[in-house]
């Protein structure tokens, strides 16, 4: 893979499809630029020609060799990365710095790394490095490591070779631009989008019994990771299990609920037609006495009429069979004609 165009001021070293996006690792630049931090101080220290070497293509690409290994999407705080063995072994924090992103800042920053020194500089979500490989012998010489895509350098992750101090602050302050607009909202959160931070290492001299050591506690730590995530997924587990079951109460709980709504429902539908029932039995009792009043007037008077209509009839029955031919015994015995027994009768009953 070729290289980018160089333009002496700055000098921008490049290779094709090399960044944390080729490697799948979007949120990765951290540990990029820490590796860069480890391998470039490294070499200063053992007094190699650091400029030709990160014209290397291998170079780079043993930087870009951590980023596959981060596969989430998390971005990592400078302060975990620098945790971690692998890092804390090769490196020395110096101290940790703050200012807003502009040029006077950034030159200021520039100017107090000393050679052999390096600066993590954050300003979220992005984290690239800035380092003075300059020997004893050289004047300084600043290379800044990015493993973002830029303008500047589209190909992918980049080393940035400054001449000065004067042209690497410029080129800061032009990367980590703060709009005006951002700037007139005011607020903690304007101010934090133009902050930066920046952690000041220098490399470690360690010893292959250190780095052993460091390999037990990178292995360490990823074997009580494993712990701690089994335990966790076994409460996790537990509490699914105890969710379950609250679920199963709940549901039966609904349904008692519902049972017993419908219960209530079906009462009160009783109580209205007892209700109901009770005002017609209510209703009825009331009317008895018309009635029993009627039906008395009613059989009075079938009672009253109920004899003479017996006699007529036992009358007509003499009379048209022709017995006394037209007469009737009367109270003493003597025969008189049928009509006149009747009205007698009929005197008599009123």
């Amino acid at each position: 893979m070729s290289s980018i165009s160089r333009t002496p001021h700055p000098e921008i070293i490049s290779f094709q499809n090399i960044s944390q996006y080729a490697a799948g690792s979007p949120s990765s630049c951290g540990l990029a630029a820490l590796n860069a931090v480890r391998l470039l101080l490294d070499l200063t220290a053992r007094k190699a020609n650091v400029l030709q070497e990160i014209r290397k293509e291998d170079t780079i690409v043993e930087i870009m060799g951590i980023c596959p290994f981060w596969e989430s999407n998390e971005h990592l705080e400078a302060e975990e990365i620098l945790s971690l063995p692998f890092f804390s072994c090769h490196l020395n924090m110096i101290r940790l710095e703050n200012g807003i992103c502009n040029y006077d800042n950034f030159r200021k920053l520039v100017r107090q790394l000393e050679p052999g020194q390096a600066a993590l500089i954050t300003k979220p979500p992005e984290i690239i490095a800035l380092l003075n490989v300059s020997t004893e012998d050289d004047e300084d010489i600043f290379v800044a490591f990015d493993s973002h895509p830029r303008p500047e350098h589209p190909l992918g992750a980049a080393f940035v070779h400054f001449q000065s101090s004067q042209n690497a602050a410029t080129y800061l302050s032009r990367l980590f631009r703060v709009e005006d607009g951002v700037l007139a909202q005011g607020g903690w959160q304007a101010q934090a989008m133009t902050e930066y931070s920046a952690h000041i290492l220098e490399a470690r001299l360690v010893s292959e019994i250190e780095e052993t050591k460091a390999v037990y506690a990178a292995n360490l730590k990823l074997l009580g990771s494993k712990t701690v995530m089994n335990s966790a997924m076994a409460r996790h587990a537990a509490v699914q299990e105890e969710v379950a079951r609250f679920k199963k109460l709940l549901e039966q709980r609904r349904k008692a609920r519902q049972e017993a709504s419908n219960a209530e429902t079906e009462a009160e539908q009783k109580l209205q037609r007892l209700k109901a029932d009770l005002k017609a039995a209510r209703d009825f009792a009331r009317s008895l006495p018309s009635t029993i009043n009627s039906s008395g007037n009613a059989m009075q008077g079938m009672m009253q009429n109920a004899p003479m209509e017996t006699n007529r009839n036992e009358l007509r029955q003499l009379d048209q069979k022709g017995k006394g031919k037209g007469r009737v015994p009367d109270a003493s015995g003597r025969r008189e004609p049928t009509q006149r027994v009747l009205h007698k009768r009929e005197e008599g009953s009123s």
